[in-house]
């Protein structure tokens, strides 16, 4: 009979090395086979609590142990660890092997496990998350979604007493989502302890009790509606695909192919399809970032069939990431976000306007924000600095993948209206989304990217 619990936190408090405090004088207790879902609004310590619990941090006041271990102490790491599987916010911070089975299989190998049980185990766990036609692929191939599927594999090929999710279905299509679900509930009921963060109600449905970390009221959840595009008949598209085929590799399957389509100047449109369908991939080309293999992609009436016109159409069309860390690269929230202004030649007092206007759209307070480092920011925060840094160019097109990924209730609802206001000052809007949610803007042209459409 166990006699600890699986998490409890004393009294903790925490602050990074900015000072920033994150916690403050927190205790909950989680028992042995319980099945809790952790939320909050972004920026509350949701993420760094899951750190806490995996012994990545240690608290600055307080006590967090795991199972009865405390993780301040450095020699109760590696059993902490040992016990505890995490899947983090995104899948690519702890992806570190080329081959899918390779990534499965790290966590027991360095168990010291015999190479059957290792072989056994990655089988087990790919099939758990619907990816043993994946075993022999190159990670890096791999849709944002389908990486975190093998993350969340990795973590039960150590079969752990504790299961650490932050946000790990976030980037999950519906279909996904539901099969990670119905995995979940099978192992609470095998006795497995699961602490979940997450904002999807879906996945919060499933935990036997929720503990909030910061009061967030529910944001309206009425539809929006989207003005239909004011175009002239000679005006040319904003974004036209001709024939467009593209694969990563020679001789690789298309990840397009043949892809036709017409979004008007000023229009609105919702990309969406199953995990490794394209989305991103259809984004990039958009933005220039990559080149059909064959077909032409057009921005605004120009061809972008030359290195020239590709850079030229990253001041026509402004793009945030799937994942936002990745256009983060500043040392304070202010100079990520003033830099593409800087870049375009605008001056102090015009850059200092760009930052703070676009700061208030997404919801970051600029007083409270603007020294910090992104970096120290939560998933939810950085995505909207993300965002705002591309507000900040205002750029006549705006490509957003998953915006709405990671950020709470209030979050979500504050984006979708100022999508919403920015299109309908003429604005055009192509937005990547899996999320049903989303498709209350009503008047936007789907684009849908699943096999059979």
């Amino acid at each position: 009979m166990q006699t600890h619990a699986a998490i409890a936190f004393d009294d903790v408090s925490f602050s990074y090395e900015s000072g920033h405090p994150v916690l403050s004088h927190l205790s909950f207790t989680v028992l042995p086979g319980e099945l809790v879902a952790l939320t909050g609004s972004n920026g509350s310590g949701k993420s760094t609590i899951a750190k806490l619990v995996d012994a990545m941090l240690a608290p600055t006041e307080g006590t967090v142990r795991v199972f009865g271990a405390d993780v301040a102490k450095p020699e109760n790491a590696l059993a902490i660890r040992s016990s505890c599987g995490m899947v983090f916010q995104n899948p690519d911070d702890q992806l570190v092997s080329t081959l899918v089975h390779d990534e499965v299989a790290f966590g027991p190998r360095n168990l010291g496990l015999a190479a059957e049980e290792v072989r056994e185990r990655v089988d087990e766990a790919l099939r758990a998350v619907g990816l043993s036609e994946a075993h022999d692929a190159d990670v890096n191939t791999l849709s944002g979604g389908q990486k975190q599927k093998v993350a969340i594999a990795g973590a039960l090929a150590m079969r752990p007493k504790l299961l650490v999710l932050d946000e790990a279905t976030s980037m999950l299509d519906p279909e996904a989502t539901t099969e990670i679900a119905t995995l979940i509930r099978r192992l609470h009921g095998e006795g497995i302890t699961v602490l979940m963060i997450s904002h999807e109600p879906e996945m919060i449905r499933l935990a036997d009790r929720i503990i909030q970390i910061s009061t967030e009221e529910d944001a309206p959840c009425g539809s929006w509606h989207v003005s239909p595009p004011r175009t002239r008949p000679d005006e040319p598209p904003a974004i036209e695909c001709r024939n467009v085929t593209f694969s990563y590799a020679e001789g690789a399957t298309p990840i397009l192919d043949d892809l036709t389509l017409s979004i008007p100047n000023g229009g609105f449109a919702l990309i969406t399809g199953p995990n490794g369908g394209g989305k991103s991939t259809l984004l990039k080309h958009m933005n220039g970032l990559l080149q059909a293999t064959s077909g032409e992609v057009w921005i605004l009436g120009r061809t972008l069939d030359s290195k020239e016109a590709r850079n030229a159409a990253r001041t026509s069309v402004g793009l945030a990431f799937q994942h936002p860390e990745r256009q983060l690269f500043e040392s304070t929230v202010y100079d990520d976000i003033a830099f593409g202004p800087r870049n375009l030649g605008c001056t102090e007092d015009e850059v200092e306007e760009r930052v703070r206007a676009a700061m208030a759209s997404v919801g970051l307070p600029f007083d409270d924000t603007y020294r910090r480092n992104p970096f120290m920011l939560s998933g939810g925060q950085q995505r909207k600095a993300a965002i705002a840094g591309i507000l900040a160019m205002r750029t006549p097109i705006l490509a957003l993948d998953e915006p709405c990924a990671g950020l709470d209730a209030h979050g979500r609802h504050e984006l979708l209206e100022l999508l919403c206001q920015l299109n309908a000052e003429g604005t055009t809007i192509v937005m990547v989304t899996h999320d049903p949610r989303d498709l209350r803007l009503e008047g936007c042209q789907l684009i849908s990217l699943a096999p059979d459409a």
